[in-house]
């Protein structure tokens, strides 16, 4: 009995402590730090006499610094922040950051540290001219050969990542509460505008050498993904390029929590390089935005206002034969984009600038121009609803040189009835003037619902059945061919049932169309700008976030359709619209070329599940591809369904025949299939015995490319996890090998 009290008393004991320590790291608030580095925006050089007037009321009293530039280290040593830089004939500036430590200061009511590294004119790339020759290269050799700038040397990476080690050493190891780095603000690419070739990779090596370096000095493998804000360029300047912007867009694409913030339009001083006032505290709250985006400006941080504040001049023109007025942003975004906004109002009326012309700032703000849409309300004839909406993108289409648009990055806003509109033109047109992406709030999507008979009656007239409002449902429209969209409701809609939002996003979810849905919590109906909607700026700011990261095909892109079975569509991935050699290839080529997926699993080239049968050839022939990648085979090589090599000939010459009839003429690359390892489904014999020289005399007789996508996978089993499919390394292969054709 005493033994098993004794046992009690340990185990309460032991469950004392546990919990004791699980309070302990309950409790723990680990101190904020903050990573800021870059060249002279960063610097700074804005006379502190022109401070926002907020912040000259409002001293700093939780801001500490460690601040190094160039020659001058920060030594480990922190200091409260005070806008300085190391210029003798300027001390007295300051950058966007200043902006960013005021709001943080007002989010997490506490001290936080900056670690910073800033030196005007530098650069990345070791080829291009950089201050005092100190370059921020991850270049291995270069930083073997050199050391810290502070200490003699000609690496600014190694002076900046040395003084967080100091600083870590010195002063944040010492916090009673721990420390957390939250985040790295980088600005910096005017001086590497010459090698923007090379700005991705050059940048990525950055990103990597910081996140290795901290991994290493404080143990801790969450940094290896430590969040990465880039701060753009203002297009308005000489230190603008476009290659540069792409490069860092392509960074948050690619490279995980990598989050890039655009200020195309942002004022300079008259140097026409340096932020001026204005330029500079823009940047400086959408960078705070951002991080209060991502959860790391405190529990409780509240977004600063931003678009309200911000005018922007731009060209406005009236589009012929229709009711539209078209505003072109001053300064485009590098993707060229424009946004037709289509009003909601139940298709008996349009609704006010709430859902029009209220949006152009926002917009413009991006770099994006917008067209507002008062479209002929359809009167029982969707046609010419539809009709007005497809001339505003022929008009645009047709002056898209002119008017410095990319005809590639046009896509559609809807709101309400106008998100049907929207959504149903999306889906509707099969040609170059389908939009590049779609945004819908609060859209009506299901016309065969009782609550929208209604609309459905005016929208569709004497047409209306039970079976053409289910056609005219832009839910039912839905292919792998619609366009990626942005879809926000709330949940409270008293109108519009919010399932309608949801309804779409499933069908595109269903169909691998990458999309995104929001449902506030509440809001109602028809906010559309009001900044009265509780959530507006959190909505602007997801929309932001969402538009950067479509990516859409450079103006004059070759467009380049993939043609084949399962392997091209990306079964078996968990990611096939990233991980699928088509996407793959898509990310290699860049942005110059435009690739679109058209697999289809299970389907051949002979009879019995013939690709030429199923709807996604249609589609791929509608693109007016210039380039066709055809790699069929793999599963005529299945006994059920292999006739013969006269019959897979056949059915191949009248694919190509009817490709090269095609009004845009493109050029046919036939390929090999890659390698099956499923050997109780796929005949080796007929794979390689067969199908491969029918492939190689078909390219022959028609004078055609041809890619060998069967040797580089063959004797690697570990890329085809279910002996069929490739995994995404295996994609990758495929991708790569198609591209060394491609690309000259």
């Amino acid at each position: 009995m005493k033994k098993k009290r004794c046992i009690v008393k340990h185990m309460c004991l032991l469950a004392v402590c546990l919990l004791t320590a699980a309070l302990a790291r309950a409790t723990k608030n680990p101190v904020p730090v903050y990573l800021v580095a870059g060249q002279s925006n960063t610097d700074g050089r804005v006379p502190n006499s022109e401070l926002p007037a907020y912040i000259q009321q409002a001293p700093y009293e939780h801001c500490y610094w460690s601040y190094g530039s160039g020659a001058h280290g920060g030594n480990g040593q922190f200091e409260l922040f005070r806008p300085r830089i190391i210029n003798k004939n300027m001390p007295g500036r300051w950058a966007y950051d200043a902006v960013t430590y005021y709001w943080l200061e007002k989010s997490l009511h506490r001290d936080f540290y900056v670690i910073k590294e800033s030196l005007g004119g530098t650069a990345i790339d070791l080829r291009a001219p950089s201050t005092q020759k100190m370059y921020w290269s991850a270049n291995s050799a270069f930083l073997d050969s050199t050391k810290a700038a502070d200490k003699g040397g000609k690496s600014l990476l190694k002076a900046f990542t040395e003084n967080i080690g100091a600083c870590i050493d010195q002063q944040l190891s010492k916090c009673k509460e721990g420390y957390e780095i939250k985040a790295f603000i980088w600005h910096q690419g005017e001086s590497d505008r010459k090698t923007a070739e090379s700005y991705y990779d050059n940048m990525k090596a950055v990103i990597d050498y910081v996140r290795a370096y901290v991994v290493k000095k404080t143990g801790k493998k969450r940094y290896a993904t430590l969040p990465v804000i880039l701060g753009g360029i203002s297009h308005r300047g000489r230190g603008y390029s476009q290659g540069v912007e792409q490069a860092q867009i392509k960074l948050t694409q690619t490279v995980k929590n990598v989050y890039f913030v655009p200020v195309p339009d942002a004022t300079l001083r008259s140097d026409n390089i340096h932020f001026d006032a204005t330029g500079a505290e823009l940047l400086g709250k959408k960078i705070y935005n951002q991080l209060v985006d991502l959860g790391l400006a405190g529990k409780n941080a509240r977004r600063a206002p931003l678009y309200l504040q911000t005018r922007f001049k731009g060209k406005t023109l009236t589009l012929d034969g229709v009711d539209a007025t078209l505003y072109l942003a001053e300064t485009p975004d590098c993707q060229g984009r424009t946004v037709v906004l289509c009003p909601g109002g139940g298709y008996n009326h349009l609704a006010g600038a709430k859902e029009g012309a209220d949006w152009v700032p926002f917009f413009h703000g991006l770099g994006i121009s917008v067209a507002v849409v008062r479209y002929r309300l359809p009167e029982g004839d969707r046609n010419r609803t539809l009709g007005d909406v497809r001339k505003v993108f022929e008009q645009i289409h047709r002056h898209a040189d002119e008017w410095g648009i990319n005809p590639n990055g046009i896509g559609i806003m809807g709101f309400s009835a106008g998100g049907h509109l929207a959504a149903a033109y999306s889906n509707a047109q099969c040609d170059s003037l389908r939009p590049a992406f779609s945004i819908l709030l609060y859209p009506v999507i299901k016309l065969d619902t009782k609550p929208h008979q209604g609309m459905a009656k005016k929208f569709l007239g004497d047409s209306l059945t039970q079976q053409s409002a289910a056609q005219w449902s832009a839910d039912r429209m839905v292919s792998q061919e619609t366009p990626p969209a942005f879809i926000a409701a709330a949940d409270d809609d008293p109108t519009i049932d919010v399932l309608n939002g949801v309804a779409y996003y499933e069908a595109l979810h269903r169909a691998h169309v990458p999309s995104v849905l929001h449902i506030y919590r509440d809001g109602g109906h028809g906010w559309g700008y009001k900044t009265s909607f509780p959530y507006h700026d959190q909505l602007l700011s997801e929309l932001e976030r969402w538009l950067w990261s479509v990516s859409v095909p450079a103006p004059h892109a070759v467009r380049v359709a993939c043609v084949d079975n399962s392997i091209t569509y990306g079964a078996r991935l968990k990611y096939r619209n990233t991980e699928s050699w088509p996407a793959q290839l898509q990310r290699i080529v860049g942005d110059g070329y435009n690739v679109r997926n058209y697999g289809v699993s299970g389907s051949t080239m002979s009879s019995g599940n013939c690709y030429m049968d199923k709807p996604q050839y249609d589609y791929a022939k509608r693109f007016m591809p210039q380039v066709v990648v055809i790699k069929l085979g793999t599963n005529d090589a299945q006994h059920r369904y292999w006739k013969g090599v006269s019959e897979y000939k056949t059915y191949y010459q009248r694919m190509v025949d009817e490709l090269r009839a095609l009004p845009s003429h493109p050029r046919i690359v036939l390929c090999y299939p890659s390698t099956s390892y499923r050997k109780e489904k796929i005949d080796q014999e007929i794979l390689e015995g067969q199908i491969m020289p029918a492939i190689q005399a078909l390219a022959k007789k028609n004078h055609l490319d041809l890619i060998d996508l069967h040797t580089p996978t063959k004797g690697h089993p570990e890329l085809f996890p279910d002996q069929l499919h490739p995994n995404a390394e295996g994609s990758r292969i495929l991708a790569e090998t198609v591209a060394d054709y491609l690309v000259p």
